[in-house]
């Protein structure tokens, strides 16, 4: 089947996947603007398999199947099936990540736990509600890349923070939406899965995250709290004909973020932890074949990758298991291209959490990068301090 992929960079090695079961992979990265930048045409060049295409349309009509991980694709989801395409990708259900007003509402409506919020439009009215409340989590709902969620302690800590480059940033925009959530406690679980021809796919992955450090999992059915939430939003994704990764980040029981495609870190392990991701995309199967009960994923990140190539040397023998991102292969070496700080995801499994953290420490170790940033006793955190919160919840692991 010749697959063509359109994705923003996150996701090589989906495309390395799909090569390797045999498939002709064309990746694509939108990279034209009025001042473009040859970075973002050369993501995925060398990398095992794949064919670099510079014109998506021209692919688009000679692929048998088109494959769109990331977000913000709905309306080309939606053009591609109306063309007659075989198409993987979340389309408009999307909108569940998106826009938070619109999940808030549905959530809702469909009876899903939900934290207190409050919506503000623009910066000035941000700055005067913080003013008067303490101890809230500050979201935007649609552009992450203007402002990824923040802790609102108090306002003097904020101001001193980040209301003042905000001010610069976003003080002549007053349609921004500001969601102020609610802090309440409760252990952060993630329920990790695939939907694909209307169903939720067996068996799923429960997982907890450090934020940009690590990732630890299980394949696990989702406990009773978790499937209310799967169950309740089946129809809604139904009928968007959603065919995707679609990941849940659920907090005290209550749903607080949606995420309608490719999740990271989790899709590093996914790739390791299933043999068949490939025939799923594909549409050839509807049951995920695990190979491990655990999966563990360290994530390496390099501030000088932000905005320089930046190596990646990988012994052959760990390259299954070091899963990258923005990347490309020339002459046999592997960099990843300026724009992001995260540069890989090192992958472990086993069949205890305690050799699949073993496996991952191992792959990190292994590799070098410029400027290498990696903590990998977040695992062990993970571990010795979440699994147990998350069992007292009724979190199986």
């Amino acid at each position: 089947m010749k697959i063509t992929i359109y994705d923003h960079g996150l996701n090589t090695e989906v495309g390395v996947a799909l090569a390797k079961a045999g498939h002709p992979t064309g990746y694509f990265t939108p990279w034209d603007e009025a001042f473009p930048k040859s970075a973002k045409a050369f993501i995925g060049t060398g990398l095992e398999g794949i064919e670099r295409v510079t014109d998506f349309e021209k692919a688009a009509e000679r692929s048998d199947l088109l494959v769109f991980p990331d977000t913000f694709n709905g309306e080309k989801v939606d053009y591609w099936r109306r063309r007659g395409k075989k198409v993987w990708g979340a389309g408009y259900s999307e909108r569940l990540e998106q826009d938070r007003v619109y999940m808030n509402s549905l959530q809702k409506q469909l009876g899903i736990p939900t934290p207190a919020r409050k919506v503000v439009k623009g910066i000035e009215a941000l700055d005067s509600h913080l003013k008067t409340v303490k101890d809230k989590w500050v979201k935007l709902s649609k552009y992450r890349g203007d402002k990824e969620t923040f802790h609102h302690a108090d306002y003097e800590s904020t101001r001193a923070q980040f209301l003042g480059t905000m001010w610069s940033e976003f003080g002549a925009n007053p349609d921004l939406e500001w969601i102020i959530e609610d802090s309440f406690d409760g252990v952060e679980v993630g329920n990790d899965d695939f939907f694909v021809d209307g169903e939720w796919l067996q068996p799923g992955i429960i997982g907890y995250e450090k934020k940009d450090e690590g990732y630890l999992c299980k394949i696990e059915p989702a406990p009773p709290f978790v499937q209310r939430i799967k169950d309740a939003l089946r129809q809604t994704l139904r009928s968007y004909d959603c065919n995707s990764w679609v990941s849940f980040e659920i907090r005290g029981g209550k749903l607080i973020d949606p995420c309608i495609r490719c999740p990271h870190p989790p899709t590093a392990t996914m790739l390791v932890i299933y043999k068949n991701i490939a025939d799923i995309v594909t549409f050839k199967s509807t049951t995920l074949q695990p190979v491990a009960a655990y999966g563990a994923g360290i994530i390496v990140g390099s501030e000088w990758a932000e905005n320089h190539w930046c190596e990646i040397k990988i012994e052959q023998k760990y390259r299954d298991f070091v899963k990258l991102q923005r990347a490309c292969r020339v002459d046999g070496r592997y960099y990843s291209l300026p724009g992001s700080p995260t540069v890989c995801t090192c992958v472990g499994i086993g069949d205890t959490p305690e050799k699949a953290i073993k496996q991952a420490k191992t792959v990190v170790e292994s590799i070098s990068v410029t400027g290498a940033s990696f903590n990998t006793s977040s695992l062990d955190e993970l571990l010795s301090k979440t699994v147990p919160e998350g069992k007292k919840a009724g979190i199986p692991f």
